[in-house]
């Protein structure tokens, strides 16, 4: 499953019952092209935000975050730091989990 989390802070932590989010987190990504996403070039196809076939291609439409060394998840609170921007900058996340 995706979920899109937006406005979220470099630096910032928050539970993940806020975020609505109930099982583990497999991947983060910040967005850097939402139009890019939404359109799958295999398929030609537009999509929406929050589907599966979603294209998510490294450094073209999202940044693939490093587990740790970007994010983690410590009892049950979601921590971000990434490295593709500044602390306190706001950032679209997208979350992919179990």
């Amino acid at each position: 499953m995706r979920k899109i989390i937006r406005n979220f802070i470099n630096g910032d932590s928050k539970a993940l019952k806020d975020l609505d989010i109930k099982d583990s987190i497999k991947y983060v990504y910040t967005i850097i092209d939402e139009n890019k996403y939404t359109f799958n070039p295999k398929t030609g196809k537009q999509v929406d935000i929050d589907s599966d076939d979603a294209y998510l291609g490294h450094l073209d439409n999202v940044f693939l975050e490093d587990y740790y060394h970007d994010w983690r998840v410590d009892e049950g609170v979601f921590k971000f730091y990434g490295h593709s921007g500044k602390k306190g900058q706001k950032h679209d996340l997208l979350i992919v989990y179990k």
